[in-house]
């Protein structure tokens, strides 16, 4: 066959290659630009400028993760077609009307996150047809008011984020849950009174840290059903504290640990940092863990102690292997660190490894949300352990009092509730 002979067979064979092209694209531009995962049967759907909530997805999903959209309003039929949702994240977007029957399909939803969006409409308990809610988070939208109806959806052992709104006070006296943990901290509170918080919910860990409070009344500290109270940040004298905390009714609880204790590992602590914290590392972390905290003095600090013959990431990865905690000290220029956060990774890597954790965050700065990586936001959404590094001297004895506490012991990360 010469060449004249075979154009017409090249020609069909580009036109065929042509149409199957094309059509792929059609399939492809009318699918939703989600990323499936069939094993866990969860679409991630963040960053991908939607105005709603795809239709498309697979009708098994239960996990949806919409957060960094676009997204103003959820309507009753918005997730009509995903009555399996077992997690729905919806954060970061700019959520501002939601139909009252929005949630009434997902009987099965456990885990809600509206976070970040500053004109969030009130949530009632009547909204959901789920009574078994262990997790919502409403962090960071402007929230003012949040009624105690919402608990009517929430199961016995729930976790609440309320972290960085605007609330003044709560009137939560019709509260039926046992939270393992309720974040209050960064909202404007300034006194806790009879009329100002109300709260007779029982709590594993209320965290009241960074509140301009002004005024405590004893005898609402007393009647709180709390187990640890964060007051960090609080600019009230040490002693007026100390006598407050004496008066608080504790509830019983029981911790499940790890047998392996801090005498096991070879280092109390493993610090990482970035270089451009280095000064700071050395001049005010290291020197104050040596005057407020002598007894961890098994430090392991940057890369200092990184095995010498070995590959660099493998090292790290024994250094996170045998020390009790790892600490990140967190700075804007840290989180732009590529090596930074691949440490993070291989950190957190190992606590769903073993299910221990052993992670606490450092935060040297104010970082807004929208700057956090998608992996430090999925570690704070699950209300894991940070510290804010207070810039007021009068706070930073709270500050290595509190980072203390949590040296002392590692908890199993617990599969069934947020941790």
């Amino acid at each position: 066959m010469d060449r004249m002979d075979s154009a017409p067979l090249v020609l069909f064979i580009l036109i065929h290659g042509l149409i199957s092209l094309s059509a792929m694209e059609t399939v492809s531009a009318a699918a939703p630009p989600c990323l499936i995962d069939r094993a866990s049967r969860g679409a991630y759907c963040y960053g991908m400028g939607l105005s709603s909530v795809p239709g498309h997805l697979p009708g098994n999903t239960e996990i949806l993760d919409l957060s960094f959209n676009k997204i103003a309003a959820l309507y009753n039929t918005s997730c009509f077609a995903y009555k399996q949702l077992k997690d729905l994240v919806i954060e970061s977007n700019d959520i501002s009307f939601i139909d009252s029957g929005t949630f009434l399909g997902l009987s099965f939803l456990q885990s809600l996150d509206l976070s970040n969006n500053k004109r969030l409409p009130a949530l009632r308990g009547d909204m959901f047809a789920s009574t078994a809610l262990t997790n919502i988070q409403l962090n960071g939208s402007n929230l003012a008011h949040v009624s105690d109806d919402i608990f009517r959806a929430m199961t016995t052992t729930s976790t609440l984020g309320l972290r960085n709104n605007i609330l003044q006070n709560v009137s939560w006296t019709a509260c039926h849950v046992a939270f393992l943990s309720m974040s209050l901290t960064q909202n404007k509170f300034t006194e806790l009174s009879e009329k100002s918080f109300a709260m007779d919910c029982n709590v594993d860990s209320l965290d009241l840290s960074y509140n301009p409070i002004q005024l405590i009344s004893p005898a609402t500290i007393s009647s709180l059903k709390v187990r640890g109270l964060d007051m960090s940040g609080i600019l009230l004298p040490e002693k007026e504290l100390h006598h407050l905390f004496e008066d608080i009714h504790f509830i019983g609880y029981r911790e499940i640990v790890p047998q392996q204790q801090r005498e096991d590992f070879q280092y109390d602590m493993y610090v990482v940092n970035h270089d451009e914290d280095e000064v700071w590392t050395e001049e005010i972390f290291r020197r104050g863990l040596e005057e407020n905290l002598p007894e961890y003095g098994r430090l392991a600090v940057g890369d200092e102690a990184l095995r010498l013959g070995m590959y660099y990431l493998d090292s790290v990865s024994l250094l996170v292997e045998n020390s009790f905690k790892v600490v990140f000290l967190i700075s804007a220029d840290a989180l732009k660190n590529h090596m930074f956060l691949l440490k993070f990774r291989l950190a957190l890597d190992h606590v769903n490894e073993v299910q221990i954790e052993n992670i606490v965050l450092v935060f040297l700065e104010e970082i807004p949300d929208a700057d956090l990586p998608f992996l430090i936001r999925l570690f704070l959404s699950d209300n894991r352990v940070y510290l804010m590094w207070p810039r007021d001297p009068g706070g930073q004895p709270y500050f290595w009092e509190k980072l203390g506490k949590y040296m002392t012991v590692n908890r199993y990360c617990n599969p069934l509730v947020p941790p």
